[in-house]
């Protein structure tokens, strides 16, 4: 907030007639009340009440229309911002757990079963109960914003109804005159086949769908976060993989430099912990999985090499996670510049460096194998792997269609990520008591108040 922004505030707390609440204020407050009412409490009572009052905010939140499907003002937002300039955004796609719950509000209105935002009356003796709510959400590659454009409450969807959703969405947000490159989501099977049935060719290093509006690229992402936790697992489950070279690729040694970080006291930079070594029962952590495929622990073991016999053959493991550790790297860029080699924007800077180390990383990927000989990329854990080699290419594709546009100068790729929508889950997940499964009513009502908060 700006120096008029505050001055407004000390006006009105000095003023006898109370008048309408500025732009700013409108937004701080919501923003702040939506991520946690308790702070918003303590902030107004701290400030002599000068914010608005709750039933204020919830009044303001009243005049959008949450209901399933998708929503015309979020997509009016966006319409906006082309107003104001060139918007390149990307789109993602992803599930958040309800639970299984009828609830009827005092203008008996019953919320709870599947709803796919058309009105449609379902002709069946027993409605379906919703258990999960998809979400689409747009997040501006240009700006630092982001914005649900739609959910549906559904109790499972086949790859067409998906790929049906998809499509609709890709239209509603061409009509906006944003420019739509990318989309987003995990690596569940059902979303490879939604992709598949609008036409995208998962067998290449750079599939995409074709927008029908300007039959321009929709480059297809998977998270790079979750295919990181694909590569740790299969890596950690199978204990031994073997590279090009036949040099083999062993989990004992990520044990064995975190028995002699223990034995010695010292850590070698590295972050194992018990957790990292027995991780069976936290699969799907992230942190657990980028911290041992890391480049501190290629060193340690690099190190360790030279020191101690125990580590003697290590070269082939250390390899492994130095490779996957730059390849996330690039797809977690977060700034123009960092302090880390491969951590920097997608910029003419860094174009050549990353599209050089993107051929070798594809090169290795594709000659892993397990042990009785069968290639990694044509098993059924091939996945995290493609995954990662897929997002390094369409990244570098992207930032060329950016380029030839040449609105966009470096292409930050966290923005490419399914974080953006995890953090939206768990800022409804809040508003709830931080309960894993909300009611499908109370999901409506808070993802109805995110539309109005600060992206």
């Amino acid at each position: 907030m700006g120096s008029d922004t505050l001055e407004s505030i000390v006006k009105k707390a000095c003023s006898e007639k109370q008048s309408s609440f500025p732009k700013e204020i409108r937004e701080f407050a919501l923003t702040l009340q939506y991520y946690s009412p308790r702070a918003y409490l303590y902030v107004r009572n701290s400030f002599s009440n000068i914010l608005p009052h709750p039933r204020t905010l919830r009044r303001w939140y009243t005049v959008v229309d949450g209901k399933p499907g998708f929503t015309l003002e979020a997509l009016q937002a966006i319409k906006q911002k082309v107003a104001a300039g060139h918007v390149y955004c990307n789109l993602t796609v992803d599930e958040m757990c309800v639970k299984r719950h009828i609830e009827i509000d005092t203008h008996q209105n019953v919320y709870g079963h599947v709803n796919m935002g058309t009105n449609v009356v379902y002709d069946c003796d027993e409605l379906p109960v919703a258990k999960n709510a998809l979400v689409f959400l747009v997040v501006g590659l240009n700006g630092y914003w982001k914005i649900p454009v739609g959910y549906f409450l559904i109790d499972g969807l086949t790859e067409i109804e998906r790929g049906n959703l998809l499509a609709k969405a890709i239209d509603l947000i061409t009509e906006t005159g944003a420019n739509l490159h990318s989309v987003t989501f995990d690596g569940a099977s059902v979303n490879l086949s939604m992709c598949t049935s609008l036409g995208a060719d998962l067998n290449t290093k750079t599939p995409y769908i074709e927008n029908p509006n300007t039959f321009e690229k929709i480059l297809v992402f998977h998270d790079q976060a979750h295919m990181i936790k694909l590569i740790h697992n299969t890596f950690g489950d199978k204990k031994l993989l073997k590279n090009g070279d036949g040099k083999l690729i062993e989990w004992k040694f990520i044990e064995k430099l975190f028995e002699k970080e223990q034995e010695e006291g010292l850590r070698l930079a590295t972050k194992l912990t018990s957790r990292h070594v027995n991780y069976q029962n936290e699969k799907m952590n992230v942190r657990l999985a980028s911290q041992v495929l890391s480049k501190s622990v290629s060193d340690a073991l690099l190190y360790l090499r030279d020191e101690d016999p125990n580590f003697e053959g290590c070269e082939a493991t250390a390899e492994f996670c130095s490779m996957v550790n730059n390849a996330f790297d690039i797809m977690n860029s977060r700034q123009l510049y960092s302090k880390k080699p491969y951590n920097n924007a997608i910029s003419n800077q860094t174009f050549d460096q990353y599209k050089t180390f993107t051929n070798k990383f594809t090169i290795y990927i594709e000659n892993l194998e397990f042990l009785d000989g069968l290639k990694i990329v044509k098993s059924k854990r091939k996945t995290g792997f493609r995954g990662m080699v897929m997002g390094l290419h369409s990244a570098l594709e992207l930032y060329e269609i950016l380029q030839l546009k040449s609105h966009i100068t470096f292409l930050i790729t966290y923005k490419l990520s399914q974080d953006h929508l995890e953090t939206f889950f768990s800022a409804v997940r809040s508003r709830g008591g931080l309960i894993i499964t909300q009611h499908a009513a109370s999901s409506k009502r808070h993802i109805n108040d995110y539309w109005y908060i600060t992206p």
